[in-house]
This record gives structure tokens, sequence and C-alpha cells, in this order.
């Protein structure tokens, strides 16, 4: 079923979840035309609804193909500030355990608290779970190379320290570029404040939490600095950003 808002027309499919994304894939939905995109963490899966069957010989594939978009942010600030965030987020039904977010140097020492390395894990789906607990399931050169390699093949890389010039080349990517009435759009709502932004303190690099946080992500760092990199290499598939206007002196 489609509903049409204010904002714009979503389709009722709960892509957060791996039933609800078999259930779109049996239902059609990549061939459906009814989707432009969809947000899930659960890359794998997702990528399953655009699998079809191969073309008879001689003839071209016209299956529609997915396009990955990610964005980055340091995966230390990632994690201190999902910290302060799963503190009250009492709606977030799934994961909601406030026992988990009590002390941030708890969280941060504690493995069983939070998830190590968990942008590489879910890209090379070495996902962690209770078996994990007790170093049963560490993540490897070998994952963190699935996942370097799956950035640099399927993905347009977009940064959350770069939010305005991301968010530009995702609605030029989209061809979603007649929807924005201006580029002042564009420029609003990278700046804004989120709804679900919770204010902390930032976390000082060198000090004794930073470094637990570092050392149990050190992959994902890695990842983060290379997609920093992707992002400077693949400006050059998007049109540069408008140049500011100067006001004319009064």
């Amino acid at each position: 079923e489609v509903s049409t808002v204010p904002s714009g027309s979503f389709v009722n499919l709960d892509f957060a979840t791996p039933p609800g994304i078999l259930w779109g894939k049996d239902l059609g939905l990549a061939s459906s035309g009814l989707i432009n995109a969809v947000a899930t963490s659960y890359v794998h899966e997702a990528a399953s609804v655009f699998e079809s069957p191969p073309p008879p010989e001689g003839q071209v594939d016209t299956s529609p193909k997915g396009k990955m978009f990610a964005i980055f942010r340091h995966p230390v600030d990632r994690m201190v500030s999902d910290f302060y965030y799963m503190r009250g987020a009492t709606h977030e039904f799934r994961t909601y355990d406030p026992s988990r977010y009590q002390e941030l140097e708890s969280y941060a020492s504690d493995p069983t608290k939070h998830v190590d390395n968990w942008m590489v894990r879910f890209l090379s789906d070495n996902r962690y779970g209770p078996h994990c607990y007790s170093g049963g399931c560490p993540v490897t050169d070998e994952d963190y190379e699935y996942a370097r390699t799956a950035l640099k093949r399927k993905c347009i890389v977009l940064l959350m320290d770069e939010m305005e010039e991301s968010v530009r080349r995702m609605v030029h990517y989209g061809n979603w570029t007649s929807r924005v009435k201006s580029p002042v759009c564009i420029q609003n709502f990278a700046t804004k404040r989120p709804g679900n932004k919770n204010v902390h303190q930032a976390l000082e690099s060198g000090t004794d939490i930073y470094e637990k946080f570092r050392e149990a992500n050190k992959y994902d760092i890695l990842l983060y600095w290379f997609a920093k990199k992707l992002f400077d290499e693949q400006a050059a598939r998007f049109p540069p950003p408008p140049k500011q206007q100067k006001k004319a002196p009064a």
C-alpha cells in the first residue's frame, strides 16, 4: 500500500528488519516502480531484493539494479552519540535497554553493551550477536577488505561533516533535482538540528574512554578514512556545487 503525505509517498514496508525486506522481495518491490529509495542497515538482505534470473541468451538484462549510498561519521563520535541517544530512546522497542546506558565508561569497556566495528560487520555480514560475547566472532582483515571493496564498487559515499555537499550529491544521483525548489532547501535541510539529536559534550581524543572506543573500532576507523578518500574521489562524478552569489553593496 502506498501512503501519500505532504512530504512525499511511502510504501508501508519495514526495511529495518530482515522479515520486512523478505516480504518486499516476495512482492516484487524492485520491479514495481513504486520506490526510489529504501533505508536499511541490512545491506545484504536489501541487495537480494534486486536479484533476478538471467535474461535469455542474446537479450539485454533490463531488470532494475540498486545502488547503495551511506552517510559516514567518525566511529568514536558515532558510538558516543549512540550512547546518549539510546539512554532515552524508549520508542526503540527492539533495542531499548536502559541498563546498557548508565555510564559511558562502562559502555565503552563492556563488549556486551555495544557493537564493535559496526560498519565493517554489516558490510561484510559478520554480524554481532550473543554468540560473540565470549570473543567468538572477531572482525578480521578479510572482513575489512570485503567492506572496503563493497564501498568502492557499490556505494555513493556521503559524510556527516560534509552534509550539505552530501545531500546535493544524493539529490543529483537520484535525479530528484526537480523536487528541490531552491538550493536553499538543501542548505536548510543539511544544517538544521535533527529531531533525535541529543546535546552532549564531545569526547576528548586521548582520554581513556576515547582510547577504549578507538581500540574497539579499529577496523571501522580504517574504513572511515577510506570512505573520506572515496568521497573526494567521487566528486568528479557530480557537477560542481553552485557558486555563492555575492550580494551587491547597498
